[in-house]
């Protein structure tokens, strides 16, 4: 969808109501100490050092927004939102998509504070100094699926494993490789699943 400057949702589109979503955090902190919601905004927090989001996991720091059961099923479904990055933020997945055999599809990572697709870099500009606009969108009859940053498109497929309401997303601050910073934090507002 096109992004209006007179409505929060696009012209011919609605929320879709029946999502939800979690915060996956290091389980040795208090949630507050790790992210917080204030005026509409996300702020989420992870640090190095930090212990996996359960006592069971041997993955690496996180702090994210787990948005599932979207029952994206027959016709045109986005996913959107604005995200900010800090600067000291390296080594960073910050969007993953997970097919419906719970493994990530595609991973939207930050290394010297440019964009990659896992390691392909996606774009040379300096990610971390302004909100950039997401828009993750798909089509519900053909299972195809594009990702826009700043309404450039930045990745698109077809796949049958994208399916439904057995995918779903994550959003925030994974530590990843090589070489990453002791802090990351990232901003997220205006987050929407829609259906046209």
């Amino acid at each position: 969808p096109t992004r209006s400057k007179n409505s929060p949702l696009p012209k011919g589109w609605a929320e879709v109501v029946n999502w939800t979503w979690g915060i996956q955090f290091p389980y040795t902190q208090r949630g507050c100490n790790r992210w917080a919601y204030k005026d509409g905004v996300f702020d989420l927090l992870v640090y190095l050092n930090d212990s996996a989001h359960n006592s069971g996991s041997d993955t690496k720091p996180r702090t994210e927004i787990r948005v599932f059961n979207a029952q994206m099923f027959f016709g045109l479904y986005a996913f959107t939102c604005y995200f900010r990055i800090t600067c000291e933020t390296y080594a960073t997945n910050i969007f993953q998509l997970f097919d419906v055999n719970g493994f990530p599809y595609v991973q939207l990572r930050t290394y010297s504070r440019k964009l990659h697709i896992v390691y392909q870099l996606i774009s040379p500009a300096n990610i971390c100094t302004q909100y950039h606009y997401m828009n993750f969108s798909y089509n519900g009859f053909t299972t195809r699926y594009s990702i826009y940053m700043d309404d450039s498109l930045i990745f698109n497929s077809d796949d049958p494993s994208l399916y439904g309401d057995e995918m779903y997303f994550k959003l925030g601050v994974y530590i990843s490789s090589p070489y990453p910073s002791q802090r990351h934090e990232m901003f997220i507002k205006d987050l929407h699943i829609l259906h046209e």
